[in-house]
């Protein structure tokens, strides 16, 4: 996986100046601890990121360290995910626990839902909340992250990206690794099961390509593709990053949140809102306890789930 993110925090000066003027954070000696476990990931990600597990050995737990059972761990994964229920609770997803089936069981129905929104926007919370209304399955590259023994390091998400969303969506058919082995977006699909992708949502052709791809599936075409926007601030959700990486010691490059990604979710959003392809659009915040939708449009829109800027329920 390519290092995308340009702004430096590599050093204590560097990490402090990002995250006293662009967080508002107050000069703490907490602060100053929290800064050189920031340093020291973002160190481990210049030097093991380069080096997927995927492809390369160097960063594999040695009990999985070959090809074959690198091969292996990914059908285990593939097959609980897509044959367990999810858990309650993300954070509890490892090997052994937790699917992608909601525990109402899925309907085949041709309903899929494309969550978009910058990581830590709540973006598990919708798509959850979406899944069990209307029985369907979550296809989320995360889940499958949290499956592999690497995942537990502070760099552990960036060296499994490549080999978790193989197990989600397939390797790439333009070069032919790895297309004889199983995913969760290609065993779904083939019976139209109602399905729900979250996605970052700041590539526009993507969410496009996957929109068509789903409509136009030559085994089973969907009959519904919904947008939905978690819209979040990139301040709050850089912020809640950095508040989940203390908790968990999980990292996500603060600089990718707010430099990169950073609005481009929802410009996107309203890019594409008004295309006719779409089944529905909605856009949602999360700035509260729980989401709130802010604007909908469309037949069968999940926005009924949620509650509106003026809802008192």
């Amino acid at each position: 996986m390519k290092k995308n993110y340009n702004r430096p925090l590599h050093n204590n000066q560097l990490a402090f100046d990002f995250i006293s003027r662009v967080l508002n954070k107050p000069d703490t000696v907490e602060l100053g601890n929290n800064i050189q476990k920031i340093v020291t990931a973002e160190k481990l990600l210049q030097s093991t990121t380069t080096e997927p597990t995927l492809t390369s050995m160097v960063n594999r737990h040695t009990s999985y360290a070959t090809d074959n059972k690198r091969v292996e761990l990914r059908e285990q994964i593939f097959s609980e995910l897509a044959f367990k229920e999810r858990l309650d609770n993300d954070d509890e997803i490892e090997l052994g626990k937790g699917g992608c089936l909601p525990k109402s069981g899925v309907k085949n129905e041709g309903k899929a839902f494309i969550v978009t929104g910058l990581p830590a926007s709540g973006k598990s919370n919708v798509a959850s909340k979406v899944a069990d209304h209307f029985n369907a399955a979550i296809i989320d590259s995360d889940y499958a992250k949290r499956k592999f023994p690497e995942y537990p390091l502070p760099q552990g998400a960036s060296v499994v990206h490549d080999e978790s969303n193989l197990v989600a969506f397939g390797g790439d058919p333009e070069d032919g690794n790895f297309d004889d082995e199983p995913s969760l977006y290609e065993y779904l699909i083939k019976d139209r099961t109602n399905i729900v992708i979250p996605k970052i949502g700041h590539d526009q052709d993507s969410v496009l390509g996957l929109r068509d791809k789903l409509l136009n599936n030559s085994a089973a075409n969907y009959d519904e593709v919904h947008l939905i926007l978690v819209s979040v601030d990139r301040v709050i959700s850089t912020d809640r990053a950095l508040n989940r990486f203390i908790n968990t010691e999980r990292y996500v490059p603060l600089s990718l949140v707010f430099d990169v990604y950073s609005n481009e979710p929802t410009l996107t959003y309203y890019r594409v809102k008004d295309c006719e392809k779409w089944t529905s659009t909605c856009k949602l915040k999360t700035n509260g306890e729980e989401p709130v939708c802010v604007a909908s449009n469309g037949d069968n829109c999940p926005s009924v789930i949620f509650k509106g800027e003026n809802d008192d329920r």
